[in-house]
């Protein structure tokens, strides 16, 4: 480890962000991957799947409204859980500009 290491602008950027900031730097980059889009259509695929043939017990009966709330939810989150990095991300780029 080189002691005399002088930190690069990110690296003192990435310093002084804190929980929160970077929860949702985290958040925002998990739901923009692919994984979180495959994982999330396996568990819709099989929430209804489920839902379809369980002919005695449907907790979430067609059309899927427990479903729609989960997702409205989730959205409304991660709406602003993004919007919260990004905006970050532009004032980064402002000053770093």
């Amino acid at each position: 480890m080189n002691l005399f290491h002088n930190k690069n602008w990110h690296e003192k950027h990435s310093d002084t962000l804190g929980f929160g900031s970077r929860l949702a730097d985290a958040v925002a980059k998990g739901m923009g991957s692919w994984r979180f889009i495959i994982i999330q259509t396996v568990f819709v695929i099989i929430w209804m799947g489920l839902n379809l043939v369980a002919f005695t017990y449907h907790w979430d009966a067609y059309p899927f409204i427990l479903l729609n709330l989960v997702f409205s939810t989730q959205a409304a989150y991660a709406a602003t859980i993004i919007m919260m990095s990004q905006n970050r991300q532009s004032e980064r780029d402002r000053i770093q500009a």
